[in-house]
């Protein structure tokens, strides 16, 4: 079965969309093709210009296991240059996904492993249930994370660290003080609270959400003055723009 079929898509109404991932059976490890499939999907959705928040969740217990162990033998079949270009396109992947134009919040429940921790850094708001496990076990099989370690460098390097070379998980609350996730809630209220903030994002202007998203990813990732330039004339647009709406309501 193509893993094309393992994605849902459901476009944007009154401003959030959704997207599933839908491969429970192997606890929604990816693949490249499922990758490539959730880039699209993602992109796809908002894509729209009245959407403003994409909520992207898993069919089952677990949101994502990491590298689908099946892939590995066409990985295997590929020498070390083609390897490190495979590579280099899953870390793409994962940025194409942190610089889509809506906001999209991760519904992350169980394991989440490996390759899993690079869709949880590329997602801009992940609630968790309190069963949120996160792991890196690829010391255990020799393998070194490049890909993953780039996504862990928003968290403290010694934690980094200890997950990287220890491959023990970590549990609940660990993971919120981090900042892996923003919110954690009960395993029940989970799809609730989910769709409750997405509900209030888009309940604000479209332009105003897109806007800010796009400006904050700008100078979190090019903290230099031209990203500040950026930054201070969309919020001069935008105080210009309610000056004038304002104006227009007297």
């Amino acid at each position: 079965m193509s893993d094309q079929l393992f994605i849902k898509m459901v476009p944007q109404v009154s401003g959030v969309a959704r997207v599933t991932i839908c491969a429970s059976e192997r606890r929604n490890a990816l693949s490249a093709e499922l990758l490539k499939s959730l880039v699209d999907a993602i992109a796809e959705v908002s894509a729209d210009a009245e959407c403003r928040v994409v909520i992207v969740s898993a069919e089952g217990p677990h949101f994502c296991a990491g590298w689908d162990v099946s892939d590995f033998a066409r990985l295997s079949s590929l020498n070390e240059s083609q390897v490190e270009d495979d590579l280099r396109q899953s870390h793409s992947s994962f940025q194409t996904i942190r610089n889509v134009p809506a906001v999209t919040i991760g519904a992350i429940r169980g394991t989440v492993a490996g390759a899993g921790v690079g869709l949880l850094n590329a997602l801009h708001i992940n609630i968790a249930s309190k069963n949120i496990r996160v792991a890196l076990p690829e010391v255990g099989y020799g393998i070194v994370p490049a890909g993953v370690m780039v996504d862990l460098l928003s968290i403290p390097s010694k934690a980094a660290l200890d997950l990287l070379v220890t491959g023990e998980p970590i549990n609940g609350e660990r993971v919120h003080q981090l900042g892996l996730v923003s919110r954690m809630v009960e395993d029940d209220e989970l799809d609730a609270e989910t769709e409750r903030i997405a509900a209030l994002i888009a309940s604000y202007p479209a332009n105003v959400v897109r806007s800010l998203l796009n400006t904050y990813i700008a100078i979190s990732e090019n903290q230099d003055d031209e990203s500040f330039s950026v930054a201070y004339k969309a919020s001069a647009r935008s105080v210009t723009s309610m000056t004038a709406t304002t104006k227009a309501r007297k």
